[in-house]
């Protein structure tokens, strides 16, 4: 669903998702670690399950937009696509 359909907790969580993943990827991991865990547990935050949730809805959207990236057109190619970079990715961070 569009931005506009989805619960609005849901998309302050994926918001908030999106901003959690900017700061994983610019701190150091204990920085990164700390603020994430103050956003956790800001009391007026959108939740936590709202954030999963949110983390869940950008990396389907990462996911799919690589999958295009990798030639998926249709939407068997970008099903079978998108299946192999999830377990690909199980096995990277298996490691």
């Amino acid at each position: 669903p569009a931005m506009g359909d989805v619960d609005p907790a849901i998309a302050a969580g994926s918001r908030t998702a999106v901003e959690l993943l900017r700061v994983w990827i610019t701190q150091d991991q204990q920085s990164a670690a700390a603020s994430i865990d103050a956003v956790l547990n800001k009391p007026n935050g959108p939740g936590v399950a709202s954030i999963i949730t949110g983390q869940l809805r950008v990396a389907q959207t990462l996911v799919l937009m690589l999958a295009q990236a990798y030639g998926a057109t249709t939407d068997d190619e970008v099903r079978i696509m998108t299946s192999d970079i999830l377990h690909d990715l199980a096995e990277e961070l298996a490691q």
